[in-house]
């Protein structure tokens, strides 16, 4: 994928979109450093693109940014359904020194986390 957007950027480098591709993709094969240009050009082109700013905070934490990181994490917070964002919200703060903030993300994620445990379906087998 990351090969196939190079491409395409080559061609039409002002859609946001072939930028958020080739950031995803460089951080799913664990390249976070490469993948930070790709996504901010994405977040420069498309100022509310929640998707973006949530890979491109987790990139940031991943490199030892976790300052730069918090301000997409937080903007992607709406799109935030399994509490995964706010995990990483609370490494940032953490890194950041910021504890207090780090604990509230924290026992958010921990809320969601639990809602999200106990409205898991179950399948259990016929009785015989």
């Amino acid at each position: 994928a990351a090969a196939m957007a190079r491409e395409l950027i080559a061609k039409d480098p002002k859609v946001p979109e072939l930028h958020f591709i080739l950031g995803d993709s460089l951080m799913l094969q664990q390249e976070p450093e490469p993948a930070i240009e790709a996504l901010r050009k994405a977040v420069q082109m498309r100022k509310n693109y929640l998707s973006a700013q949530a890979v491109l905070g987790r990139a940031l934490l991943q490199t030892g940014h976790p300052v730069d990181a918090i301000p997409y994490l937080l903007a992607a917070l709406p799109i935030d359904s399994d509490g995964s964002l706010r995990f990483q919200l609370s490494r940032a703060y953490q890194d950041a020194g910021q504890r207090e903030k780090a604990a509230e993300q924290s026992k958010i994620y921990a809320t969601i986390k639990q809602s999200a445990d106990v409205q898991v379906p179950t399948i259990s087998a016929p009785r015989p």
